[in-house]
């Protein structure tokens, strides 16, 4: 439990008895399923470590990213009205969630009134990024989405303590064309792009924020906004075959 309210960033307090630390800890490979949209729910999850895709079918059948979770973020939490997960979670990269039981929530939530607390700040702050990435998806040029993407990352990054200047993306091109509403190879381009105007260095996953002011600017392009000439000296996306994985 002191873990569990460690994740959702509750203060440092002291449980009263040992059976109130009992939170299970389930730990998942790369690439394997927390769990699936549609299936029956039994339990809610708080991320410890790892990433997870967060996504759902579109109306044509394919796949949606919805987002991405890291530390602190809660799995799976409309599932508590609905009975059913409303979308899949796939862990990118080896990871591990706190594994909160539906039939125990409600009871967990009235003896600790701190992890009420703690689990409706976590999901506001949830839903603001969410409503953030709403505006990572509008209309326009594909630099400046990914630009609003890194940036949001790095953000995020940064709340779980790394750095603002160095960041590691476990997402590859195709997850974040699906998030961003733009083909892998549109984001190959992209991801050249601004590494040429010098606002990062990708090598590997590891990604260099080399001027987030410039970052920033690009972010704010708008479709038929004036904005500096495309330089066609780009890398090739085979600069970027770390991101395609």
């Amino acid at each position: 439990m002191l873990d569990l309210l460690a994740l959702l960033g509750a203060p440092d307090i002291q449980t009263e008895s040992e059976s109130e630390r009992d939170v299970p800890l389930r730990r998942l490979p790369p690439r394997t399923a927390l769990f699936h949209e549609g299936a029956a729910a039994d339990a809610i999850y708080v991320v410890r470590a790892g990433t997870f895709k967060c996504c759902r079918t579109d109306a044509d059948g394919g796949e949606q990213v919805l987002g991405f979770a890291r530390r602190g973020d809660v799995l799976g939490y409309a599932a508590v009205g609905l009975g059913r997960y409303t979308s899949s979670a796939f862990a990118l990269e080896a990871a591990s969630v706190g594994v909160v039981p539906l039939a125990d929530l409600f009871n967990r939530l009235r003896s600790r009134p701190a992890l009420d607390r703690a689990l409706h700040q976590a999901l506001s702050l949830q839903q603001a990024g969410f409503e953030e990435l709403a505006g990572v998806r509008a209309a326009v040029p594909a630099e400046a989405r990914l630009a609003r993407f890194l940036l949001h990352w790095a953000q995020r990054m940064a709340m779980s303590g790394h750095s603002l200047r160095q960041i590691k993306l476990t997402v590859n091109r195709r997850d974040i064309g699906r998030l961003l509403g733009i083909a892998p190879e549109t984001v190959s381009r992209a991801f050249a792009a601004l590494s040429v105007r010098g606002c990062i260095a990708v090598k590997g996953r590891m990604l260099d924020m080399l001027d987030t002011d410039g970052l920033h600017v690009i972010a704010r392009f708008r479709a038929g906004n004036a904005r500096p000439a495309p330089d066609r000296s780009w890398a090739t996306p085979r600069s970027f075959a770390g991101l395609n994985a």
